[in-house]
């Protein structure tokens, strides 16, 4: 809009008015009661510009509030999470170190268990083995290996239990293993072994 219609300056009700005129002159508006709402009158702007202020001001207050409340609420319910799962996880450790001190004492007791076991068996000069299905190898107690004079160290195998069974018991022996795979079941026997220094025993 040009200086002719409305003077460069500050804003006024007739400056509003000259431009809305000016602008239904140019065709731009058919007539000035379309652009009532933008007129100005000088004691209403700040009224309203102060009422809008207002209302933002107060949505935005309210805005915030609503948010601090819900960061609160969810402050509260994260803080009752954790410390619910803190007395949880502080329960299973008491009963985990519990189970794990029970655990201690049972394999204590039975390495003393076993002691005593083989202790027996050194003393009556008696051992026991026994006989994997699946991988076919032999599990000899301490007293076995010193009976038949042989190294601890040894992975023993059918092979060297027959070895040392007198030839007569050897398949006596045999019928044994066949028996209690097929049963299911342990089984004993009573048979003469050659030791190491060449006697039958």
């Amino acid at each position: 809009v040009s200086g002719r219609y409305a003077d460069i300056g500050q804003m006024s009700t007739d400056r509003w008015r000259r431009m809305a005129e000016a602008m239904q002159e140019l065709g731009v508006v058919k007539d000035t009661a379309r652009l009532s709402g933008l007129l100005y009158t000088e004691h209403e702007l700040p009224d309203n510009q102060l009422r809008r202020m207002r209302n933002y001001v107060l949505l935005g207050a309210l805005a915030g509030l609503l948010l601090l409340g819900l960061l609160m609420f969810f402050n509260m319910s994260l803080r009752e999470a954790v410390r619910f799962r803190t007395t949880e996880l502080t329960e299973l450790n008491q009963r985990l170190s519990g189970q794990l001190e029970k655990n201690r004492l049972v394999l204590a007791e039975l390495e003393e268990n076993r002691r005593g076991y083989a202790e027996a068996q050194r003393i009556a000069k008696v051992g026991n083995w026994a006989y994997d299905c699946d991988t076919g190898g032999l599990d000899w107690s301490e007293e076995v290996f010193r009976i038949y004079g042989l190294d601890p160290g040894l992975t023993p195998s059918l092979a060297d239990a027959l070895e040392v069974t007198h030839e007569e018991d050897r398949s006596l022996l045999r019928q044994a293993l066949r028996d209690a795979i097929r049963d299911g079941r342990a089984g004993s026997i009573v048979r003469r072994i050659h030791y190491s220094d060449g006697s039958i025993g």
